[in-house]
């Protein structure tokens, strides 16, 4: 899982090169979606696109794959759902 320590980078649109977190939802309830990453052979892995995982829950997913893959976690955040609890999020 994330920590303070934790810095992730910001971006306006998916990276195929790392593991793409894009937050959504409603202020009273933040969702979020995993992205990637993809390749030359297919679009990659997606996750929680029918709104099933909490901001929370993305966060949580988007490190383990990112861990499991060894690739970078991006953040794509247009309405500012992001907690710092989860760690630093930096502009790109």
């Amino acid at each position: 899982m994330a920590t303070p320590a934790n810095q992730f980078d910001r971006v306006d649109r998916p990276d195929p090169a790392s593991v793409t977190l894009a937050l959504g939802g409603s202020d009273a309830a933040p969702s979020g979606t995993v992205h990637g990453p993809s390749s030359a052979s297919g679009p990659g892995i997606a996750l929680g696109e029918d709104g099933s995982l909490s901001a929370h829950q993305a966060v949580a997913v988007a490190c383990h794959l990112a861990n499991q893959l060894g690739r970078p976690v991006v953040v794509m955040d247009p309405h500012g759902r992001w907690d710092p609890a989860w760690g630093r999020l930096a502009a790109a």
